[in-house]
């Protein structure tokens, strides 16, 4: 019940299930917490829901579906509020899902969105780890074609040299 309340932003009923012992870590059934769900739809209350969750004991590093952790979700859909309230509250910009990915290649595989990118650079990101393939966020930002990202990333000193699985540099 906690996990639909928080992904319809139902400030008021998520309130009244943790006063009443609701868990805000458990999972359901795909391994996401009802941090990772207040986090993946966009409502009126979804930053104050977010807030209430962390204050109630939510864990802001907890890996859900595929190894996802609420900020891989935020960086994705560019939700640069949400970003920044997990990052202050220790959520870590370096995490990898089950592929290596970080919330860095999901920003810029995703969205492109140049300052969640930007964000995460600020709070810590690696611009050279290996995600999936071996791809670098500059390899991903090289295949979307967006030049503000890469150029983002270069004066961040991500390596143009760094090679993929199959041997590819981001040029």
């Amino acid at each position: 019940l906690l996990h639909l309340a928080a992904y319809r932003g139902n400030l008021d009923i998520v309130e009244l299930l943790l006063r009443h012992g609701a868990d805000p870590n458990q999972r359901n059934d795909v391994s996401n917490s009802p941090l990772h769900y207040a986090v993946l739809n966009e409502t009126k209350d979804q930053l104050n829901v977010v807030k209430l969750l962390i204050q109630n004991g939510a864990h802001v590093n907890e890996k859900g579906m595929n190894g996802a952790t609420p900020l891989h979700y935020a960086a994705e859909q560019a939700y640069i509020r949400i970003a920044d309230l997990l990052l202050s509250n220790k959520a870590n910009p370096n995490a990898q899902d089950d592929d290596a990915d970080t919330p860095l290649h999901w920003a810029i595989s995703q969205q492109n969105q140049l300052n969640v990118v930007k964000l995460l650079i600020q709070n810590g990101a690696h611009v050279n780890e290996k995600g999936m393939n071996g791809a670098t966020p500059l390899h991903y930002a090289a295949d979307n074609v967006n030049t503000s990202i890469a150029d983002l990333l270069l004066s961040n000193k991500a390596d143009l040299n760094v090679q993929d699985e199959d041997e590819d540099t981001p040029l």
